[in-house]
């Protein structure tokens, strides 16, 4: 008896979307935190310890990220085949047995 199917699909440049758009998160989830930072030293520390032009530059590098994060999103949206091919199916059997059977 077959225990358990897994297919592989031909969907390579869709996974290099979703890793090329991780690193853009992880760059924009890291500006957002030096963001918080320079918000919260400002608040405590008041405006004369903050740097108002680092600040505007780590905001628009934010809106920056985040564009290229929504192109990422809309490129692979675009390729995306709904009906993927197959490549390959990982059949395991529950039994040595059933494999024996299956192939012979």
């Amino acid at each position: 008896q077959v225990a358990d199917v897994n297919l592989a699909f031909d969907n390579e440049k869709e996974i290099r979307i979703f890793f090329e758009r991780g690193v853009l998160t992880k760059k924009r989830y890291d500006c957002v935190q030096q963001i918080r930072y320079h918000k919260t030293m400002k608040r405590m520390y008041s405006e004369e310890k903050l740097d108002e032009k680092k600040l505007a530059n780590l905001l628009q590098e934010r809106k920056r990220l985040g564009d290229l994060i929504q192109k990422k999103d809309e490129e692979r949206i675009a390729y995306v085949n709904p009906f993927p091919r197959a490549l390959q199916a990982f059949v395991t059997f529950e039994t040595e047995t059933g494999f024996i059977k299956a192939f012979s």
